[in-house]
């Protein structure tokens, strides 16, 4: 460990003290050592400057700390603003709504703008319903349960998806061909995580069509953010062809080509009529707002009139002095330190609400008027607004549209301070990045974007030490999932570039192995129905243990658990009875499992004995 390094290390009154007992060995005739001396004097302003250097050099400017946390891996965070879903207020418009890019809305005093082109079309879900692969409707819902987002839900494919369900989707009204439209989808939240673009292939293939005048056709999805209905989200869809003028038989499909879902998706709530909307006001300036005149000095720093600014956002020009009406675009940087004498950029100070410029070592000063073009403010943290608040729009157009918030996407955050940046550093520097010992395989796995992983358990076997046999259960633990192909490819991918060189992967799907618990008891008088509580302790047993790989079933420890019951007097006798071949008991009764293997309850038979004699 490095010690400490003071350069302040010394004061004022020891360096002078120093210093004047060196002269009389350097000047001899120098004899007069008053404060009246200007010698003295001299001698004193000079260990004055010596005194403040060793100050400065021991602190250290926002600069410095910007480096260090680079070199930590660290960023500090900017301001970032709030996303949103809005939903059209019904009878608010009438027709298709094309709404451009960049128009604002007002909620509650604060600026939102649409991010890029949206499209309201004048259309409404109807209806949707669940079919099998047989094309039979098993189960529907209809547009006020849609409407009232959470309050209603319906599995799209069924609770065990099979290949060739489908969802069936009525549309009423009129949806323009070669337009683009959304499908807003909200799903039951899980614990998926979430995607990363590094991950390529999708759990699932979904194909979706059209149904009109009794004819289907393909639809042509432009973008998925539900990544096939795995996350809440839109679908940005278009009809290709001529345009359908009778859309009162409408039908949009949805069918489950392959794949598997290791948790099925469950719908509660769809729309046709939602955007995106940022809280985010954009200014552009054509001919640039000057801001200062550039005077070539170190270090220069000027206040932009937004304060609230977004770093990203902020285009700064000058003047070009050496060709008259041209000017010479500067580059944003988040560090002058890597920027070099000539490099003409500025660093943009979130919490100052300023730009700076280099010092001529590290980053050009420039010289001459300095303009502004574009700059984009927001709240931050304040622009968290409340579900159900209404937008009101702040631009002219043929209908007075409004919007109702109902979903945050993203929230708005404040510029991440220095001491926060430091907090995030101590909780995130023992992060796993590398997958090193065994809980290393484990950790990583359970980050796997975009899948749901209950569990996972990584081995060696003895005569190859070189291999790592990781058994993952994917899914919630509702049921016991198998894991695909597609769940392989997508973790085999994500531990690639964190395994050791020269170390294997084997992925594969845990031993389940059911087994049948028999009791009897004498039960207690006082309870009516000692049965059910003797078989809900015994779930309640096993749910803890669902995620405890390769261990032992303790014989004794469910004994003890099941004497205690206060439901009954006498615990008779108590079997565990495995249904699957290979699993071997201890001594003391106990189920000896293989390394991946894991035990659920199969049938629970409680038997209650209420003539026995207790002793």
């Amino acid at each position: 460990m490095l010690s400490s390094l003071s350069l302040d290390n010394d004061s004022f009154e020891n360096l002078i003290e120093e210093c004047r007992s060196q002269i009389s060995g350097i000047f001899p005739e120098w004899t007069n050592y008053n404060y009246s001396d200007p010698g003295i004097t001299f001698l004193e302003l000079f260990v004055w400057l010596r005194e403040n250097q060793q100050y400065f050099l021991e602190q250290l400017g926002e600069d410095h700390y910007r480096e260090f946390f680079r070199l930590a891996g660290f960023a500090p965070h900017g301001r970032q603003c709030a996303r949103v879903l809005a939903e059209a207020v019904p009878g608010s418009w009438k027709g298709s709504v094309p709404i451009p890019a960049g128009c604002r809305f007002i909620s509650g005093g604060l600026p939102f703008e649409t991010t890029r082109e949206e499209f309201v079309p004048d259309a409404v879900i109807i209806c949707a319903r669940q079919m099998d692969k047989d094309g039979r409707a098993v189960f529907s819902v209809g547009r006020r349960q849609l409407v009232y987002q959470g309050a209603y839900s319906f599995s799209p494919f069924g609770r065990e998806p099979d290949t060739g369900a489908s969802m069936l989707i009525d549309v009423k009204g009129r949806i323009p061909a070669n337009q683009d439209f959304r499908l807003a989808v909200l799903l039951r939240s899980n614990s998926r995580r979430p995607a990363m673009s590094g991950v390529s292939e999708e759990l699932t293939e979904i194909s979706w069509e059209y149904i009109a005048d009794g004819a289907a056709r393909p639809l042509t999805v432009v973008s998925d953010e539900t990544s096939g209905l795995l996350y809440s989200g839109r679908i940005t869809f278009r009809m290709e062809g001529a345009f359908l003028a009778d859309f009162d038989a409408l039908q949009i499909k949805a069918t489950l080509v392959s794949g598997e879902y290791d948790i099925p998706p469950v719908i509660t709530g769809m729309s046709l009529s939602q955007i995106e909307l940022s809280q985010i006001r954009n200014h552009a300036f054509e001919d640039g707002l000057l801001l200062a005149e550039g005077n070539c000095f170190p270090d220069q720093a000027y206040e932009i009139p937004q304060r609230n600014f977004l770093a990203e956002s902020v285009q700064i020009e000058t003047e070009d002095l050496l060709s008259p009406g041209k000017r010479i675009s500067w580059l944003r940087t988040d560090d002058f330190l890597s920027c070099g004498p000539e490099d003409m950029r500025f660093l943009p100070d979130e919490h100052a609400g300023t730009i700076r410029f280099g010092n001529g070592w590290h980053g050009f000063p420039p010289d001459g008027k300095i303009f502004l073009k574009a700059v984009a403010e927001t709240a931050g943290l304040a622009g968290n607004i409340k579900i159900g608040s209404v937008f009101e729009p702040d631009w002219p157009m043929r209908e007075n549209i409004r919007f109702s918030m109902t979903k945050l996407l993203s929230p708005g955050r404040d510029p991440e301070t220095r001491e926060e940046t430091m907090q995030r550093i101590i909780r995130e520097k023992d992060a796993v990045q590398r997958a090193v010992t065994l809980s290393d395989y484990e950790h990583l796995v359970m980050e796997t974007p975009g899948l749901c992983i209950h569990s996972c358990h990584a081995w060696t076997e003895n005569d190859d030490p070189t291999t790592v046999h990781i058994a993952v259960r994917p899914g919630d633990g509702n049921r016991p999932s198998v894991l695909s192909e597609r769940e392989k490819n997508i973790i085999s991918s994500y531990l690639e570039d964190k395994r050791l060189l020269g170390m294997k992967l084997r992925l594969c799907s845990p031993g389940y192995i059911r087994v049948d618990i028999t009791v009897e008891a004498v039960p207690s008088p006082k309870y009516r129905d000692a049965s059910k509580m003797l078989e809900n302790e015994i779930r309640e047993w096993f749910e803890e243990r669902k995620a405890v790989y390769g261990e032992p079933l303790p014989y004794n420890q469910l004994l003890a658990k099941l004497d205690a019951s206060p439901c009954i007097r006498k615990l008779v006798s108590l079997t565990m009875q495995p249904l699957s071949a290979g699993i071997g008991r201890s001594k003391n009764r106990a189920l000896v499992p293989p390394v991946n293997g894991l035990f659920l309850p199969g049938r629970i038979e409680v038997i209650l004995n209420h003539y026995q004699t207790v002793q």
